[in-house]
């Protein structure tokens, strides 16, 4: 009789011993917030925020028993649009759909990228930058009944001309999963899920010529002086200013996009406007030097359109010099009245 009951006292011991060996998911998902302070301004181009922030739950998963790795991974899993990346500064930028962006009405116009990093949760464990959808980063490999993982370094890129200003809020957004085991063959995984984020768009307070149209008089010239196709004749300076910037806008890069007013549509690296008068002469713009800026619609989806205007100043001011000047379409160019229109739209870099 105490025969028996020592075995059956046994094969329980066994049994415990057992089910702890296995890691088991505790916190699933595992949720973290960002409240990203620094604001984005209305018309932006892959404008930069960027938050630390800490682990909502350090030990979601456990009891794991023996040597075995802890990993990150977002392929097939994550809520981020992998086809959709901009790389900068050493970062992948995976764009965020925009029906994880509230409100909805006002973000339809935005271009929300996330970066990130994951590490171990410990202080002292190294920081992987996610900067492929398809790999398994292993983040953590040893012996430990706990495993957690931190959000290191979450980063914003947003882009858009004419944003509302506000909050917008980014909401259970899936970033991959977390998985751990130890020395048992079955894995324990959680998802990680940034699950309310903020970030703000302010209103810039800048003016462009105080709000003035810069009207720019162009010599008049003799229709012989234009002999060759691509001559320019009658240089004319003009300067654009701003002012009126905030002081947390000081030291911040300005490009500017120009947009052609009678040909809304028109693209090309010449600098040049249509002339409403006729199609044997345009106007082109360049900058100080001479050199022709490029004329594009206004949309925001490539950097190719943009110039560099400058660095506004701490008294939140800047400004930057043009020419204007006639552009021969033929070799001989008929007498006629020359007048083009044009956009600039500066924007923070």
């Amino acid at each position: 009789m105490y025969k028996k009951i020592a075995l059956v006292l046994m094969c329980l011991l066994a049994l415990v011993s057992q089910s702890h060996a296995v890691c088991t998911t505790r916190t699933n998902p595992v949720n973290f917030t960002a409240n990203l302070t620094n604001a984005h301004s209305d018309n932006a181009y892959l404008q930069l925020v960027a938050q630390t922030i800490a682990a909502s739950s350090p030990q979601p998963i456990d009891s794991c028993i023996g040597s075995g790795p802890s990993t990150f991974t977002m392929s097939g899993v994550t809520d981020l649009t992998t086809s959709s990346t901009i790389s900068k500064d050493g970062y992948t930028y995976y764009q965020i759909p925009s029906a994880k962006i509230t409100p909805t009405a006002a973000a339809a116009n935005l271009k929300v990228y996330l970066a990130f990093s994951v590490k171990d949760n410990q202080d002292s464990a190294t920081e992987y930058l996610v900067d492929s959808a398809s790999t398994t980063y292993t983040i953590y490999t040893g012996a430990s009944d706990t495993r957690g993982i931190r959000l290191q370094n979450v980063r914003l890129l947003v882009t858009g001309l004419g944003n509302t200003a506000g909050t917008y809020t980014i909401s259970s957004l899936k970033l991959g999963n977390f998985s751990a085991k130890g020395s048992a063959s079955t894995t324990a995984t959680t998802a990680i899920v940034l699950n309310s984020a903020t970030f703000q768009i302010t209103k810039s307070t800048c003016v462009i010529n105080n709000g003035a149209a810069i009207n720019v008089t162009l010599p008049t010239v003799p229709n012989s002086t234009f002999t060759t196709i691509g001559q320019t004749v009658g240089d004319t300076t003009f300067n654009v200013s701003v002012t009126g910037c905030g002081s947390s806008d000081a030291n911040k890069t300005l490009v500017a996009l120009l947009t052609d007013n009678n040909n809304a549509s028109a693209s090309n690296t010449n600098g040049l406007l249509k002339n409403t008068y006729s199609t044997n002469v345009s106007v082109q713009i360049t900058d100080s030097a001479g050199t022709a800026l490029p004329i594009a619609p206004k949309s925001i989806d490539s950097s190719s359109s943009f110039f560099s205007f400058g660095t506004i100043g701490s008294g939140g001011a800047v400004s930057k010099a043009f020419k204007a000047r006639y552009y021969s379409n033929v070799a001989a160019v008929p007498a006629t009245l020359v007048q083009a229109q044009a956009t600039i739209t500066l924007i923070y870099n």
